[in-house]
């Protein structure tokens, strides 16, 4: 019996020295994984990081470009008004030619009219709004 114990003791120290050598390696295997999880943990920590700066500057474009959007629809109907405006003043430029050419016509008929009523002989053929006297001639 006592050469039986001995083998049991015997054969037990093997066996706990089998399972300490396998719960160090299995140690080393945790602290290797404890490394590689604390590494992607820091790893996540900074993709959480880079994700809210991207969404910071998504919301910051989005912001950029509805006042874009904004402020093109308020310069496309500052261009219509002043097109519109553009217009109304080209009319009024053509109206005020006219008026111009118009007055000349009236100022040269009118003129005219006073001379053959002062002088019905003279000869005002030759008289022309547009003419002018050079040398003391009408040219």
């Amino acid at each position: 019996m006592f050469l039986r114990s001995t083998t049991y003791v015997r054969d037990a120290d093997v066996e706990i020295s089998s399972l300490r050598s396998e719960f160090l390696s299995k140690d080393k295997i945790i602290a290797e994984a404890n490394i590689k999880i604390q590494k992607l943990n820091n790893s996540v920590t900074d993709l959480q990081g880079k994700q809210t700066s991207l969404e910071n500057e998504v919301k910051s474009l989005k912001e950029a470009k509805a006042t874009s959007y904004s402020r093109e629809r308020a310069l496309k109907k500052e261009v219509s008004k002043l097109m519109k405006k553009i217009k109304e003043l080209n009319l009024s430029v053509r109206k005020a030619e006219q008026a111009a050419v118009d007055g000349i016509f009236y100022a040269e008929k009118n003129i005219l009219d006073q001379i053959k009523l002062k002088a019905p002989n003279l000869d005002v053929s030759k008289v022309d709004v547009f003419k002018k006297v050079v040398n003391k001639k009408v040219v």
